[in-house]
């Protein structure tokens, strides 16, 4: 986005953020599920079975929240599916979490951008808002983006949706089944170059 702005040509190599991060991991996942758009968020009921999955494949999982909205979120999660919910942190508290954790799991969000920041393996859902220009950038990110017939749509509202409750339908396709499948991959692949401690068999666990 700021290359078309400003008129600045890319480089093909991978950048780097120039930030400092833990070379030994914890085998914990952070799940960023607030975000600022009712349309973007993924369905309760995907954050449910996601954790269930993570922490049946012996991850630590944690959720973070940022108003009181997305602490009731947070709470329900965590009460159905056993994961951590974490006190009101700072953004350098969250930046120190994240560089210590395994993985993230993120919505489209800029604390996702600051799990890549840090190099965080992070697997990106994307939805209505379109990951070429908003998706998290590094080695060790992937954007999962919706197939649904008008995504990216771009839209604040969906207009799929009954109401501001019901999530939007291009979610409903990213399952909680592919999303752990996915993020196992990311794992896998960036295990080589991330020492994570007690790290276990993720995909075996899956199947």
């Amino acid at each position: 986005m700021f290359s078309r702005s400003l008129g600045y040509s890319i480089d093909s190599d991978m950048g780097e953020h120039g930030l400092s991060f833990s070379s030994e991991r914890e085998r914990s996942v952070v799940l960023l599920h607030g975000t600022t758009w009712a349309s973007k968020h993924w369905p309760e009921k995907s954050w449910i079975k996601l954790s269930s999955m993570l922490l049946e494949a012996n991850y630590k999982v944690s959720l973070t929240w940022g108003n009181k909205k997305e602490r009731f979120r947070a709470e329900r999660i965590a009460k159905e599916s056993g994961a951590e919910v974490l006190p009101k942190m700072s953004l350098t508290e969250i930046a120190s979490l994240l560089s210590k954790s395994a993985g993230c799991i993120s919505v489209d969000t800029g604390l996702g951008h600051l799990a890549a920041a840090v190099e965080t393996p992070t697997l990106a859902i994307f939805g209505p808002t379109n990951s070429g220009l908003t998706g998290f950038y590094g080695s060790s990110q992937k954007n999962l983006t919706s197939k649904f017939k008008c995504a990216p749509c771009m839209s604040r509202k969906c207009l799929y949706s009954l109401s501001l409750n019901q999530s939007s339908p291009c979610f409903e396709e990213i399952t909680a089944d592919i999303v752990f499948k996915e993020f196992a991959a990311l794992i896998d692949k960036t295990s080589d170059s991330v020492k994570i401690n007690n790290l276990g068999q993720t995909e075996e666990t899956y199947e």
